[in-house]
C-alpha cells in the first residue's frame, strides 16, 4: 500500500476508534449554541431619505466636489444636526440614539447623499430619516451663512421602512456556524492524537516509522 493510502487507512481507523470524540465535541456545540441563541434576535428595519446637492460656481472642480460631499456627510453626522433632529421631534429621541441609528451613503458620480436610519421599532425609521434630513437643510444654511451658489434640497422624503436584518435567519445562521465549529474542532482533536501522538498499531505503521521493510507479522495468541 502506498503512503497515501497508509494516511486514508490510518485517518479511517481513527475516525472508527474515537467516533465519541466527535460526537461529543457536537454536544457542547448544540449546548452552547442554544445558550447563545436562547434569547430571540429582533429584526431591523431601514428607511431612506435622499438629498440633492448641485454646485454652480464653488465646488465646480471634481475634486472639490467629492470633498464638498465627504464634508456633508459628516455634518449629516454630526451632533449638531442630531440635536436638531431631535428637537424636532420633540426631544422624544436622543441625538444620541439618532446618531446610532444613522448612515450616510454617496452615490458614484452623482451627488446624491441617501440618508439611511436602521432601528428595531420600524416606525421610527422614516420619522427619523426625514428630520434628520430637514436639520440638516437647516444647520447647514446656517454654516454656509446662505450662500447661494449651493443649492441643497431633499429629493425624497422616506414614506415607508424595508427589513434590513432577519434576526430569525441570524440567529439560525449563528447556530449552524457553532455546530460546524464543534464539528470540525472534533475532528481536529482525533487527527492530532493520531498523527502528532506517536503510536504503532500496524505493520504499515512501522514501515513508515522505522523505513524498513516488515518481513512477517507474528500473531497474537493467548494460552
Amino acid at each position: 500500500m502506498d503512503y497515501q493510502g497508509r494516511i486514508f487507512r490510518r485517518m479511517a481507523d481513527a475516525f472508527r476508534r474515537r467516533w465519541w470524540v466527535l460526537i461529543f465535541c457536537l454536544i457542547c456545540g448544540v449546548i452552547v449554541t442554544l445558550v447563545l441563541t436562547l434569547r430571540p434576535v429582533s429584526n431591523t428595519y431601514s428607511s431612506s431619505a435622499t438629498v440633492y446637492i448641485s454646485s454652480v460656481t464653488a465646488y465646480g472642480d471634481l475634486i472639490q466636489g467629492r470633498n464638498m460631499l465627504r464634508d456633508y456627510s459628516s455634518i449629516i453626522t454630526s451632533n449638531k444636526v442630531s440635536e436638531r433632529a431631535s428637537t424636532l421631534l420633540g426631544g422624544a429621541i436622543s441625538p444620541n440614539a439618532i446618531r446610532g441609528m444613522l448612515s450616510v451613503g454617496v452615490e458614484s458620480g452623482s451627488t446624491i447623499v441617501t440618508i439611511t436610519t436602521t432601528s428595531t421599532q420600524p416606525e421610527l425609521c422614516p420619522l427619523v430619516a426625514n428630520n434628520v434630513a430637514d436639520a440638516f437643510l437647516f444647520e447647514l444654511e446656517h454654516i454656509t451663512l446662505g450662500i447661494d451658489t449651493i443649492s441643497v434640497k431633499v429629493l425624497d422624503y422616506a414614506s415607508g421602512y424595508a427589513l434590513a436584518t432577519d434576526g430569525s435567519l441570524q440567529r439560525n445562521t449563528l447556530r449552524l456556524v457553532c455546530i460546524a465549529i464543534s464539528a470540525i474542532v472534533g475532528v481536529l482533536i482525533i487527527l492530532f492524537s493520531e498523527f502528532w501522538v506517536p503510536r504503532i498499531r500496524t505493520y504499515e505503521d512501522m514501515e513508515a516509522t522505522a523505513e524498513i521493510e516488515v518481513l512477517g507479522v507474528i500473531p497474537w495468541q493467548t494460552i
